[in-house]
């Protein structure tokens, strides 16, 4: 019987308790991972860690020898191994004037679910789309700071900032001539 002592959703840098039970051992107990290329801290013991070295659903094994007339005793646990949430902003882009949309077309993001903010008072079309269209306002006028935070539940989450320039519009003067 395995039982989990931790979690059962990990990061890929991170690990998952995992005990086993067993009786009439006789010839041991063993932990593997369906060659999926993790560790185990102990893979012949009924207590060990489980260290993850790729992303998806990993079937662990808690196989248990009787003797040589007896077929092994199998159990399995299904783990769930996510990626390192990635943000990147896009880098720079161009100043832009007041009331004048950025479409944010060259950021990525990767393992999470995106939220964009702003330090400014603008807004997105969509604060959790990996590229949004920022609007700002004339209150924005100046530079302003737009980060992207990207997270899911099992991993840090990771954050990318990008700073913009945000320019007044053109004021109209009116050049009618004046009667003296």
């Amino acid at each position: 019987i395995i039982d989990s002592i931790s979690t059962d959703t990990v990061c890929v840098n991170d690990y998952v308790n995992l005990y086993g039970s067993s009786t009439n051992a006789f010839n041991g107990v063993k932990w593997s991972d369906g060659n999926m290329g993790g560790t185990f801290t102990n893979e012949n013991g009924n207590i060990t860690s489980y260290y993850p070295s790729t992303i998806g659903l990993i079937q662990l094994y808690f196989t248990v020898t009787g003797t040589e007339s007896c077929l092994p005793a199998v159990d399995s646990i299904t783990i769930v191994v996510n990626g390192l949430p990635a943000a990147y902003a896009g880098g720079s882009y161009p100043a832009i004037c007041e009331n004048t949309p950025l479409a944010l077309t060259n950021a990525t993001s990767s393992y999470g679910s995106v939220l964009w903010t702003t330090s400014g008072y603008g807004t997105f079309d969509d604060s959790t789309l990996t590229n949004p269209v920022y609007s700002p306002t004339s209150a924005d006028v100046g530079y302003i700071t737009l980060t992207m935070l990207v997270s899911n539940n099992a991993c840090p989450s990771d954050i990318d900032s990008i700073t913009i320039e945000v320019s007044p519009a053109p004021i109209s003067i009116d050049t009618t001539p004046s009667s003296f």
